[in-house]
């Protein structure tokens, strides 16, 4: 139960103006996520590429 009157008394100190500033943290998030999969992605590429040669 304090569990929910943490939960409801940090989304009243939630107002229109912090929105934006969230959005745009999960946003950088966002990329940071998609940027370390494409970095990922490309190593794996590179080294079945290396193995398949050998």
């Amino acid at each position: 139960m304090h569990y929910l009157t943490r939960v409801f008394k940090t989304l009243k100190k939630v107002t229109w103006e912090k929105i934006p500033i969230s959005l745009k943290h999960m946003i950088y998030v966002l990329l940071v996520v998609i940027g370390s999969s494409l970095v990922y992605w490309g190593i794996d590429v590179l080294i079945t590429s290396l193995i398949g040669k050998l």
